[in-house]
């Protein structure tokens, strides 16, 4: 089987790099991250961005992936759980080979004054721009994040909160993410009942009526990188044996108000 070239967007540093890779036979993305240079790869989940599916640890890359298909790369968050040791028994045993890096600069909105007194906003990449008044600069994957979730079926409503859904196996559940000082809290509206089997099964909690708070032991500052978690564990009890059985389902109503 010959190799395919991918295509990799790794955000959430505050330096964005845009990765092209070439993946043989067998290579999986805890192989892919290695080569990326990701130290902690079990603490990254590699999306197909076409489906914004998450891509479950121990997957040929080559045998699922189109040749020239775009990922992304983004960091995870934590419900909590027993930890895999898959990644560390099975590290460093495929080949990958990074054809091309490319750095994105942060992204200078500047506001100019115009001869008739009004206010417009020139967008540069340039690191000296002559400013007449403050001006904002904003890492571009943080710009970008905004229309990513809206590519994700999301919408950012009054600057706090944001609307959508998690979605698995052609499922949807509706969700909201509201923004606090320390981070988000999010919440999952009527989840399946495999989600009570899994190993973050006690993170779920009731919130109210059909409602429930996830907690996340390490959360990272991004809604994106929240629901790409939630998705993931989503898919993977899904796979889970009597995943659909309702007996939780049903006990846990009782908690319902």
């Amino acid at each position: 089987m010959k190799s395919k070239t991918v295509s990799v967007l790794i955000k959430g540093t505050g330096n964005p790099r845009l990765e092209d890779a070439d993946i043989g036979k067998g290579v999986t993305p805890a192989d892919l991250k290695r080569s990326l240079n990701i130290k902690e790869v079990d603490q990254w989940n590699l999306l197909r961005r076409k489906t914004n599916e998450t891509i479950p640890e121990g997957t040929d890359l080559n045998k699922l992936l189109e040749d020239h298909e775009k990922l992304s790369l983004v960091p995870a968050s934590d419900l909590g759980g027993l930890s895999s040791l898959s990644s560390f028994f099975n590290r460093g045993r495929h080949r990958v080979v990074i054809t091309r890096s490319i750095r994105l600069p942060p992204i200078r909105v500047t506001h100019l004054e115009t001869p008739d007194d009004t206010t417009k906003s020139q967008i540069t990449n340039d690191k000296q721009v002559i400013k007449k008044k403050p001006v904002m600069v904003i890492p571009a994957e943080k710009m970008g994040t905004d229309t990513e979730l809206d590519d994700m079926g999301w919408k950012k409503y009054n600057q706090t909160y944001y609307k959508g859904y998690f979605r698995c196996n052609g499922k949807s559940y509706q969700g909201t993410i509201k923004k606090k000082p320390t981070g988000y809290d999010v919440y999952i509206k009527d989840p399946p009942a495999s989600i009570f089997k899994g190993k973050s099964r006690f993170c779920f909690v009731p919130y109210k009526k059909s409602w429930y708070y996830a907690h996340f032991r390490r959360q990272f500052p991004d809604p994106v990188s929240l629901i790409s978690s939630i998705q993931k564990y989503l898919n993977e009890c899904e796979k889970l044996p009597f995943a659909n059985y309702s007996f939780i389902t049903h006990f846990r109503r009782g908690y319902r108000g």
